[in-house]
């Protein structure tokens, strides 16, 4: 007992001190977790995991099922091999290592699930919106679940701003009344102070919620319910007044990072075959871009009214108009356990050993219009994937009557192929909306493929 609130207690500690963003990590939501998946299994069945999650994937997919699945300790490996994702002659795909780690753990008698992770993305080239990592370098994700039933477990996780990046800046008092009277009083005195540091934010804290429900042995179903988010550049502007007025903090904001309302549904179902056992999972995820454009749009004509923009400057440009989209994805595994089967070596054989072999697809589905606005755009892409895994018992601590499924090893491995669609874009409108003249009309040519590989050690406990 005393080692397992040591445990949660660092896990505490570690999410108050790194200040984890949820929305970031959903792999649906950032740009990179949504394509490359958290997991080897995940990655190597498509993503299909928001009915069958477990470890690090329910942290991801669906923090409920915290609450139903095996403590675990995970580290995991993402290599891309060729990644040749060319927008005109500009390489824009990962071009390094991703690394993600994360830790799940039950307490209280097994009925209240934590789960924390960090990821830190490859780098990419180029500013493509939908395959880059996202604005965090370094992302991470938490959850809680709480077991209301053996079969059924309700999770929630924060989706929230808490990554701010801020400089801020001296206003002389003579230039804040010049802007709000829109009469020129003296000179403006204004200067920059360079001090920049990293801050938190709770404005506009939601909470993510989710279900797994497993009412029979041979299906598990599961549903996640993410809110939107925006992530904001804060700066703050100190006002100068030289006597009766002194000290007076205001801001400029504009948003750096948004992610949309998306809702997943998942379901997986496990069919019993001698020795062996087949899952098949679905899982399907409605994403709100379009939803989330119509509330940006809202913020950019508030913040550029002429009222608002006569006393203070605020960055707020218009969006890139998108669709809501939909992606279905499609996994399965095969599980054997390698007990008795000719050939297998003793040392596996004795220690329950069960061998995966996993496959998976999804086509992902661009919400950025045909024509491009701006240089928001990306391209439709189909993604295949495919895996295999060996979990087995601990040295010494095997027993084929009694195995010791909390004291497993799993080593895992996938390969994924991902196959953008080649087009041609042509830019013929400006942010609002306005046609470009003949010399202002130019083109994107997008194609390109990247292959990927991943490697995954695990401790299932």
């Amino acid at each position: 007992m005393a080692r397992k609130l040591i445990w949660v207690g660092s896990l505490i500690s570690a999410l108050f001190f790194a200040s984890p963003s949820f929305s970031q990590m959903m792999g649906l939501n950032d740009g990179y977790t949504r394509m490359f998946g958290v997991s080897a299994r995940s990655t190597a069945m498509g993503g299909a995991m928001v009915g069958i999650a477990e470890g690090i994937d329910a942290i991801a997919y669906n923090p409920a099922a915290l609450a139903l699945s095996p403590n675990s300790a995970t580290l995991d490996l993402q290599y891309f091999v060729n990644s040749s994702l060319m927008v005109n002659k500009t390489n824009e795909g990962p071009q390094s290592i991703g690394i993600i780690a994360g830790v799940t753990q039950k307490v209280l008698r097994d009925r209240i699930g934590i789960g924390f992770l960090i990821n830190v993305p490859p780098g990419v080239g180029g500013d493509w919106p939908s395959y880059s990592a996202g604005t965090l370098p370094i992302a991470m994700g938490f959850g809680l679940a709480f077991r209301l039933h053996d079969t059924l477990g309700i999770g929630i996780a924060p989706a929230t701003n808490l990554w701010i990046r801020s400089s801020e800046i001296q206003l002389g008092l003579a230039s804040l009344l010049q802007g709000m009277l829109g009469i020129t009083i003296g000179s403006p005195a204004t200067d920059v102070n360079p001090n920049v540091d990293l801050g938190l934010s709770v404005e506009d804290t939601q909470w993510a919620v989710a279900v797994a429900w497993r009412p029979v042995k041979y299906v598990s179903l599961g549903y996640v319910n993410i809110p939107e988010t925006k992530t904001r550049l804060r700066i703050p502007i100190v006002i100068k007044g030289g006597g009766l007025v002194d000290d007076i903090r205001t801001i400029m904001l504009s948003d750096i990072s948004t992610t949309p309302p998306i809702q997943q549904y998942g379901v997986g179902v496990h069919i019993p075959i001698p020795r062996s056992e087949l899952t098949l999972a679905w899982t399907q995820q409605k994403l709100g871009f379009g939803d989330l454009y119509d509330d940006l749009y809202g913020d950019y004509l508030k913040y550029s009214d002429p009222e608002l923009s006569s006393v203070i400057s605020v960055g707020y440009g218009a969006p890139a108009p998108v669709k809501n989209a939909t992606v279905n994805r499609y996994g399965l595994e095969y599980l054997l356990n390698l007990k008795g089967i000719r050939g297998v070596p003793n040392a596996l054989s004795q220690r329950n050993s069960v061998l995966a072999v996993r496959g998976g697809y999804f086509q992902w589905k661009s919400p950025y219009p045909e024509e491009l606005w701006g240089t928001r755009f990306d391209s439709d892409a189909d993604i295949y994937s495919m895996g295999m895994g060996l979990t087995f018992d601990r040295k010494g601590k095997s027993s084929l009557e009694r195995p010791l499924s909390k004291n497993q090893f799993s080593l895992d491995m996938d390969i994924q192929y991902l196959d953008l669609e080649e087009k041609n874009y042509q830019l013929a409108y400006d942010y609002w909306g306005q046609p470009r003249g003949p010399a202002d009309t130019y083109y994107y040519h997008t194609e390109g493929q990247i292959w990927a590989v991943g490697l995954q050690f695990s401790w299932l406990h």
